[in-house]
């Protein structure tokens, strides 16, 4: 298996996962109880939005670190000249993004 950021999130869950889901899967189909069966949707239902919401957190954090890191590898590729002209541009950049922020919101900065 190559170490691929993809193939690592959708790997297989181990079988102890799978067999415990499952058991509750059986218990849940099992149930005659409608209003706990209502209830446990609506705490899944929730609980899955807060995961997705952690999820996708996450993987923009993960894309903008590998970027950062990209960049990096550039610069220390590049020629002495480049890395300044670069940094003089991302400084530049971080100050008109500063002065577009401020603009929005003035109250907050």
């Amino acid at each position: 298996m190559t170490d691929t950021f993809f193939e690592i999130v959708f790997e297989e869950p181990p079988a102890e996962l799978q067999l415990s889901t499952e058991l509750k899967c059986r218990e849940i189909m099992k149930s005659n109880d409608i209003k706990k069966l209502k209830r446990y949707s609506c705490d899944l239902l929730r609980n899955q939005a807060k995961c997705d919401t952690v999820v996708a957190a996450a993987l923009g954090r993960l894309a903008e670190l590998e970027a950062k890191i990209i960049m990096q590898e550039k610069i220390i590729k590049k020629k002495k000249f480049n890395k300044i002209t670069y940094l003089i541009h991302q400084f530049l950049m971080n100050r008109h993004i500063e002065k577009v922020v401020k603009d929005i919101l003035p109250h907050k900065l």
